[in-house]
């Protein structure tokens, strides 16, 4: 279990999930207050990486890989921006 502080805004204006250099929306909401956050790449490059995480704690990798190379410089532009 990891602990979360990296939330940023997308060009939309819906809240994203920093996490090892990947962005994340906001996917679903489970009935025990959990979020599934699925990889923002997920149309463009398939990639199906999701975390779960309940008051910013990461509690699950439910698939863990990423079909692409993540991008550290990228989420700090998101957080200085967003």
């Amino acid at each position: 279990m990891e602990n979360l502080r990296e939330y940023s805004t997308s060009k939309r204006g819906n809240r994203t999930l920093l996490y090892r250099g990947h962005d994340f929306c906001l996917h679903s909401e489970l009935k025990n207050g959990s979020r599934v956050w699925r990889c923002t790449k997920n149309r463009t490059c398939k990639c199906k990486a999701t975390v779960v995480a309940r008051n910013l704690v990461i509690v699950g990798n439910k698939i863990p890989q990423h079909s692409h190379k993540g991008s550290i410089s990228f989420g700090l532009v998101r957080r200085a921006v967003g």
